[in-house]
């Protein structure tokens, strides 16, 4: 397995790299403000979506597609795949269009 690939675990998700910072990054720098510099974009989104969630404690279709830039049949069929996985809950029905 290569060393930048994830481990799924049934309560995390591990992620081992064995590269450095991008630069102009040094370790220091993270204990401050600084800017994003995602080497893998998909991972840094899922886990921007991630900290949206624990911080609102909600994830809305909408929401998704705005994140994830995808249409609003993909968020849906994302969203109902992962309640059915047990990862999200439903709280609300949603009227069409909404």
């Amino acid at each position: 397995m290569p060393a930048h690939h994830p481990g799924f675990v049934a309560d995390r998700i591990t992620f081992l790299n064995p590269g450095g910072l991008p630069p102009p990054l040094r370790p220091e720098d993270l204990k401050r403000p600084h800017p994003s510099k995602p080497r893998n974009r998909k991972i840094a989104e899922a886990l921007f979506a991630v900290l949206h969630v624990k911080a609102s404690g909600r994830l809305t279709n909408a929401e998704y597609q705005r994140l994830f830039q995808v249409s609003k049949r993909t968020a849906s069929d994302d969203l109902a795949d992962l309640e059915r996985r047990g990862v999200v809950q439903a709280v609300a029905e949603t009227t069409a269009g909404s």
